[in-house]
């Protein structure tokens, strides 16, 4: 516990310290947020942090116009939210609501990147593999052991890209089986 604590007292407010905060607890899912204020109005706003998978599954803001008394209120309103729960207290005067939906992680767009950076490999190691093997059937060509060379190195840049696109592949699938 006191090593949560000398965690907590480290952290900002950042998604990323939110997840240690949650990974050091055992936690599933935390719930972070922040309170501040604008004029007379007070500004509510919370995010689910998704531990394992490391990203904000959801967040939810409320304005409360006026009296501080009012919080309470407005917080059981952005927990439900965050939980897609009906609000279910009236007495809270919300100026505004807003639940904005989370994208994908970015794990997808790292393994989409990584997948194509691969099948970009595969296809030119392929042509290189291929015009060294148009070049090594030519009777009259000179310096066949570079030729060679070149075809090998085709061949070892298209396995690099095929893995590539296994692990592009794995990057993407495996976090949406996980969940």
């Amino acid at each position: 516990m006191l090593d949560f604590e000398a965690a907590k007292a480290a952290c900002g407010d950042g998604d990323s310290c939110l997840s240690e905060i949650g990974l050091a607890l055992g936690a599933e899912r935390v719930v972070g947020g922040s309170l501040g204020r604008l004029g007379n109005d007070f500004i509510l706003g919370a995010r689910l942090m998704n531990v394992k998978r490391g990203v904000v599954e959801g967040r939810a803001e409320q304005v409360v116009a006026g009296a501080s008394e009012k919080l309470r209120s407005a917080a059981q309103n952005v927990s439900r939210e965050l939980f897609g729960k009906p609000l279910a207290v009236a007495d809270a005067p919300v100026v505004e609501s807003v639940v904005v939906p989370q994208g994908p992680s970015p794990l997808v767009y790292v393994g989409a990147g990584v997948g194509v950076l691969g099948i970009v490999g595969f296809v030119v190691g392929g042509v290189v593999a291929s015009i060294a093997e148009g070049q090594l059937s030519d009777p009259g060509a000179v310096g066949k052991d570079d030729i060679i060379n070149n075809g090998q190195v085709g061949l070892a840049v298209m396995g690099v890209g095929a893995v590539l696109v296994v692990v592009g592949v794995v990057v993407v699938v495996v976090p949406l089986v996980v969940e």
